[in-house]
Protein backbone atom coordinates (compact mmCIF):
# COMPACT_ATOMS: atom_id res chain seq x y z
CA UNK A 1 0.00 0.00 0.00
CA UNK A 2 1.48 3.29 -1.25
CA UNK A 3 2.11 6.34 1.73
CA UNK A 4 0.03 8.58 2.01
CA UNK A 5 0.58 12.30 1.84
CA UNK A 6 1.08 14.08 5.12
CA UNK A 7 -0.82 16.87 4.17
CA UNK A 8 -0.84 20.78 5.72
CA UNK A 9 -4.20 21.70 6.67
CA UNK A 10 -5.25 25.12 5.20
CA UNK A 11 -8.38 27.01 5.98
CA UNK A 12 -9.17 30.07 3.91
CA UNK A 13 -10.68 33.44 6.06
CA UNK A 14 -14.03 32.47 3.99
CA UNK A 15 -14.10 28.89 5.19
CA UNK A 16 -13.53 30.28 8.73
CA UNK A 17 -15.92 33.19 8.27
CA UNK A 18 -18.84 31.21 6.96
CA UNK A 19 -18.25 28.08 9.31
CA UNK A 20 -18.47 30.72 12.40
CA UNK A 21 -22.10 31.86 10.89
CA UNK A 22 -23.04 28.45 10.86
CA UNK A 23 -22.12 27.20 14.24
CA UNK A 24 -20.86 30.04 16.73
CA UNK A 25 -19.02 27.10 18.94
CA UNK A 26 -15.93 26.45 17.57
CA UNK A 27 -15.38 23.42 19.97
CA UNK A 28 -18.57 22.14 18.90
CA UNK A 29 -17.67 22.74 14.86
CA UNK A 30 -14.21 21.18 14.97
CA UNK A 31 -15.58 18.19 16.98
CA UNK A 32 -18.29 17.73 14.36
CA UNK A 33 -16.01 18.22 11.37
CA UNK A 34 -13.08 16.10 12.73
CA UNK A 35 -14.10 12.93 11.23
CA UNK A 36 -14.58 14.35 7.58
CA UNK A 37 -10.96 16.23 8.02
CA UNK A 38 -9.50 13.05 8.90
CA UNK A 39 -10.94 11.20 5.71
CA UNK A 40 -10.18 14.26 3.22
CA UNK A 41 -6.43 14.43 4.41
CA UNK A 42 -6.05 10.91 3.98
CA UNK A 43 -8.16 10.62 0.68
CA UNK A 44 -9.14 13.84 -0.65
CA UNK A 45 -10.61 12.20 -4.01
CA UNK A 46 -13.77 11.06 -1.30
CA UNK A 47 -15.04 14.27 -2.06
CA UNK A 48 -16.77 15.01 -5.51
CA UNK A 49 -15.40 16.89 -8.31
CA UNK A 50 -17.40 20.59 -8.99
CA UNK A 51 -17.74 22.32 -12.05
CA UNK A 52 -14.08 24.10 -11.42
CA UNK A 53 -11.74 20.75 -12.01
CA UNK A 54 -9.52 22.13 -8.96
CA UNK A 55 -12.20 22.53 -6.53
CA UNK A 56 -13.74 19.90 -4.77
CA UNK A 57 -16.72 19.65 -2.56
CA UNK A 58 -18.25 17.14 0.27
CA UNK A 59 -21.62 17.12 1.29
CA UNK A 60 -21.72 16.48 5.28
CA UNK A 61 -25.39 15.45 6.93
CA UNK A 62 -25.25 14.84 10.19
CA UNK A 63 -28.01 14.80 12.83
CA UNK A 64 -26.00 17.13 15.51
CA UNK A 65 -24.65 19.76 12.82
CA UNK A 66 -26.57 21.37 10.35
CA UNK A 67 -26.29 20.04 6.42
CA UNK A 68 -23.10 21.12 4.52
CA UNK A 69 -21.51 20.78 1.48
CA UNK A 70 -17.63 21.71 2.48
CA UNK A 71 -15.37 23.25 -0.65
CA UNK A 72 -11.73 22.78 -0.32
CA UNK A 73 -8.65 22.27 -3.12
CA UNK A 74 -5.93 19.69 -2.08
CA UNK A 75 -2.74 18.99 -3.98
CA UNK A 76 0.22 16.25 -2.61
CA UNK A 77 1.28 19.17 0.45
CA UNK A 78 -1.70 20.54 1.07
CA UNK A 79 -5.39 20.34 1.98
CA UNK A 80 -7.62 24.51 1.61
CA UNK A 81 -10.85 24.62 2.94
CA UNK A 82 -12.04 27.32 0.48
CA UNK A 83 -15.76 27.81 1.70
CA UNK A 84 -18.26 26.02 3.91
CA UNK A 85 -22.11 26.41 2.83
CA UNK A 86 -25.60 25.47 4.34
CA UNK A 87 -27.32 22.67 1.56
CA UNK A 88 -30.32 24.34 2.66
CA UNK A 89 -29.03 27.96 0.87
CA UNK A 90 -29.41 26.71 -2.75
CA UNK A 91 -25.94 27.30 -3.92
CA UNK A 92 -25.79 23.90 -4.54
CA UNK A 93 -21.91 22.84 -6.14
CA UNK A 94 -21.10 24.50 -9.54
CA UNK A 95 -24.24 22.65 -11.32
Amino acid sequence: MPDRPNRAIIYEPQYVSELESICPDQFRADECLQGLLWVLVQDPRQGFQSSDPDVWYFPLVRKDFPPVYVFYTFNDEQLCFLSIRRLDEGNGHGH
